[in-house]
């Protein structure tokens, strides 16, 4: 999928079943969608900055996407199914949470990689240097 398409279809998900199932779902969904934006705009400004490279896309981003989409699909057919609460349930529950967890590995690795980036003191700005 298009990476905004899919960031918006994941999320959408992830607000839907947490309206349905309340806290349990909340707070992986918090993570997931706060990592979300922050590495968006992370990317977004490295690439201003010229060093996109520095922020590509990693395995442990992959990863963390795979186990996520797995999980929505499992949690999608647990809502479905007329098993009530089930070994489903539980079993996206449980990827729904490995998810949140690769996702706090994953944006932590990207914000090490744009660390010496992010703490370089800021440029002034050309109307405030003095030329000579």
């Amino acid at each position: 999928l298009d990476p905004v398409a899919d960031k918006l279809l994941v999320s959408t998900c992830l607000i839907l079943l947490t309206s349905k199932y309340g806290m349990i779902v909340a707070a992986p969904t918090a993570v997931i969608v706060a990592r979300e934006i922050a590495v968006s705009a992370l990317r977004e400004w490295m690439a201003q900055r010229n060093l996109r490279n520095t922020v590509k896309v990693s395995w442990q981003g992959k990863l963390k996407t795979a186990c996520t989409m797995v999980a929505l699909f499992v949690m999608l057919l647990a809502t479905a199914s007329d098993l009530g609460v089930s070994s489903l349930w539980y079993t996206s529950l449980t990827l729904l949470y490995v998810s949140a967890a690769l996702t706090v590995s994953s944006g932590a690795a990207y914000f090490r990689a744009a660390a010496p980036t992010l703490l370089q003191p800021a440029p002034l700005p050309k109307r405030l240097v003095k030329k000579q």
